[in-house]
């Protein structure tokens, strides 16, 4: 740390006009108020030697003693927008550390270890400053990216009980980009893929989860539900199997869980009515 001293020389009838510094660690100065740095600890005879502009010397020598500074660090966690970063002095001092600031988004907060949610995505200084026990201070500064969190959507379409079912993930990010997904279909089992066919066991209601992960490790979590249909069951009856040609059949039609229909008479002609004749 800079050290500052200042001269209170004085002399009557006359003026000072140079000043001599020894700092005891083989450096010196000519300003009247320097600022020194010393480069170890220690105690040192700093001697001033003042003249006048009559030619008149006088000197004074003062026993400074070097503390040491602490050594000021800190590491951090979670850089993820939305959730709490941790940051964690690591700092020592030989005298031991009485306090520890930080300094965020223009925030101050004490203590050793601060939790920490950022406002927004985007690069911040991060500051902590420490004073040791013999009253030195130093900090440290750097800065943390905060990441964006992907945003997340599914693209579904339909399904029947005998055919699988695709979902897409069609989710986006503003800086950086998707590394994984991850699907989770309760007891009908996992998936992985940014696109997956799943066939469920039957008609019904069935919830699944969607994680994505970002690049930066960043996760956002999506639940949601898919609708599986009811099959059809086609089925129809013949009243009279045979005749003698030509002659017309009055189909009936006996399907279930349909309201469209498709006839293929096997002679080129076909229908779409439901009783066809």
């Amino acid at each position: 740390q800079n050290t500052p001293f200042t001269d209170l020389s004085q002399v009557a009838n006359a003026n000072i006009d140079t000043w001599s510094w020894d700092f005891g660690d083989g450096t010196g100065s000519g300003d009247q108020n320097p600022i020194h740095q010393f480069s170890a600890t220690g105690l040192f005879p700093v001697s001033l030697e003042a003249r006048s502009n009559l030619g008149c010397t006088s000197s004074e020598t003062v026993f400074v003693e070097v503390l040491a500074s602490p050594a000021v660090s800190f590491t951090s966690e979670n850089f993820c927008f939305g959730e709490t970063t941790r940051f964690t002095s690591t700092s020592s001092s030989v005298s031991g550390i009485r306090s520890s600031l930080w300094t965020v988004e223009g925030s101050q907060s004490n203590g050793a270890l601060l939790d920490y949610n950022f406002s927004f995505i985007g690069d911040f200084p991060v500051t902590l400053t420490v004073e040791a026990d013999n009253f030195c201070t130093a900090s440290t500064t750097e800065t943390i990216t905060i990441h964006p969190l992907p945003v997340l959507a599914v693209a579904t379409g339909t399904a029947c009980d005998n055919e699988a079912l695709t979902l897409t993930d069609i989710s986006t990010i503003s800086s950086g980009s998707i590394s994984s997904q991850s699907w989770d279909f309760g007891a009908v089992g996992m998936a992985s893929g940014r696109e997956v066919s799943i066939l469920f066991p039957s008609a019904g209601l069935y919830p699944y989860t969607l994680s994505v992960e970002s690049d930066q490790r960043c996760t956002a979590t999506l639940s949601g539900e898919v609708t599986i249909n009811i099959s059809p069951t086609a089925a129809f009856e013949v009243p009279v199997a045979a005749s003698a040609a030509p002659f017309a059949i009055d189909f009936v039609n006996t399907s279930n869980n349909a309201e469209r229909f498709a006839w293929d008479f096997g002679d080129g002609q076909t229908s779409t009515n439901e009783n066809p004749s």
